[in-house]
């Protein structure tokens, strides 16, 4: 049977999987970005307060810790 002759309610077992593999692929584009900032944003802040710690006591200038 061909695809024009068959009514637009009558699916597939092919057209099922590769309809949930892109919806899955863009599921996943789309949650990438919202996951990865979940995981990541608390190390970038902790690091970025350790920086201005850092600066703040001037640890970067070698002089500060001679005897």
């Amino acid at each position: 049977m061909s695809r024009k002759s068959r009514s637009w309610f009558s699916v597939d077992k092919g057209d099922l999987v590769r309809e949930s593999s892109s919806s899955l692929f863009y599921l996943t584009l789309l949650t990438f970005p919202v996951l990865f900032e979940m995981l990541v944003g608390p190390f970038m802040s902790t690091m970025l307060a350790l920086v201005f710690v850092l600066k703040f006591f001037n640890v970067d200038n070698p002089r500060t810790f001679s005897s």
